[in-house]
């Protein structure tokens, strides 16, 4: 029986009758779908890589399925070729109504996969092919003849700009404020959300936690050490990490603490979900923050309406700008670029460059030196 990916019953029962029985198979699979979710299960203690491969592994299903009318043991490096193709104009609308039984907002790609995300989804599909052989449930796996995965990968150059035009400039981060402060205050769950709301974009800004991090924070992460606050995480790769909690973040803690009419200050006893559901007091979920942040986005843009690129981008905001905010906002406060790394927790010492206006700064300053007539 399958649970990690959930397809319509009449496709379901389709797929199931395409039985493979192989006595050498080392798990418990009889069709392509029972197979990756064994694979995914391998996963399910990490759920921020699990989320990952499981919606990789649902694209390629999907594709293999209806656009190819195959079964993962009959693919050939030329059909790896084909879904290259496809994720850079993927067109599946007509799909959902046959296959998928989920939210009826819900498709598997909402536009044109990124080199960078065609590499990611290319190396995630030849580890879940690569299972998949070790366990003796395929023979072969066409992802290992690719040999120009090179092509896929954005330059450093490429990032760094992507980047920058993800970072919203003083008055565009302004704006932002403000439509988070428009929010209605009539009643006390009006209150409450935007109360929430505002230490969401607090705990965003001082400590650039990436989604996932911030929808699991616990207020036992705040603790006291050495008479110095600091936030513990777990993050990604399942790297571990704290991040210092200055004196202003600190007092937006107390001030939202006692609004919720807790004790002024976090312990290490007190495992809740820093924020939770207004109504079922559950942990909101990577998407309800994503959607909470997308809605003040668009208030912020009908703001600057007048200004039309500032309106654009607005629009496009998403949780992961606000990380790169805070990323940005240190290096210009002055903090030192090792500090602003670790605080990041970056694997990657070029990744926090991405960030450094310094750097920049620096060469733009060199620059003047420079003199057609001398």
């Amino acid at each position: 029986m399958t649970k990690n990916i959930l397809l319509s019953q009449d496709y379901l029962q389709k797929i199931q009758t395409q039985s493979i029985v192989n006595p050498k198979c080392r798990i418990r699979a009889n069709n392509d779908l029972e197979a990756i979710d064994r694979w995914l299960d391998e996963y399910f203690e990490k759920p921020t890589t699990f989320r990952t491969y499981k919606k990789e592994a649902e694209r390629f299903l999907l594709w293999v399925w209806y656009e190819q009318q195959k079964r993962l043991s009959l693919l050939t490096r030329e059909d790896i070729d084909c879904y290259v193709e496809f994720l850079k104009n993927p067109n599946i609308k007509s799909w959902k109504p046959q296959i998928v039984n989920l939210k009826s907002d819900w498709y598997p790609f909402r536009k044109p996969l990124s080199s960078a995300s065609i590499k990611a989804s290319l190396t995630i599909l030849n580890s879940m092919m690569q299972y998949l052989m070790q366990a003796y449930y395929l023979e072969f796996n066409p992802f290992v003849l690719v040999r120009k995965k090179g092509q896929f990968k954005n330059s450093v150059a490429e990032q760094a700009i992507q980047v920058q035009e993800r970072i919203l400039q003083p008055q565009e981060w302004k704006i932002f404020l403000q439509a988070a402060n428009s929010y209605s205050q009539n009643d006390f769950k009006e209150q409450q959300k935007k109360s929430r709301l505002l230490f969401l974009l607090s705990t965003f800004f001082y400590l650039g936690l990436r989604l996932e991090e911030l929808s699991n924070a616990r207020w036992c992460d705040f603790r006291k050490v050495n008479q110095k606050w600091w936030f513990f995480v777990k993050g990604k790769g399942d790297k571990l990490g704290k991040i210092p909690i200055n004196s202003f973040f600190l007092k937006d803690i107390i001030t939202y603490r006692h609004f919720l009419g807790l004790p002024i200050l976090p312990n290490e006893l007190d495992s809740d979900f820093v924020f939770t559901s207004i109504d079922s007091k559950q942990k909101l979920s990577c998407r309800h923050i994503s959607n909470i942040i997308k809605e003040v986005a668009v208030k912020a843009a009908d703001l600057c309406k007048d200004n039309v690129y500032m309106s654009e981008k607005m629009k496009k905001i998403s949780p992961h700008w606000l990380r790169h905010l805070s990323a940005s906002k240190q290096d210009l406060a002055g903090i030192s670029f090792t500090n602003i790394s670790q605080n990041l927790r970056h694997q990657n010492e070029q990744t926090t460059r991405h960030y450094i206006h310094s750097f920049d700064d620096e060469r733009h300053n060199q620059m003047e030196k420079l003199k057609i007539f001398e």
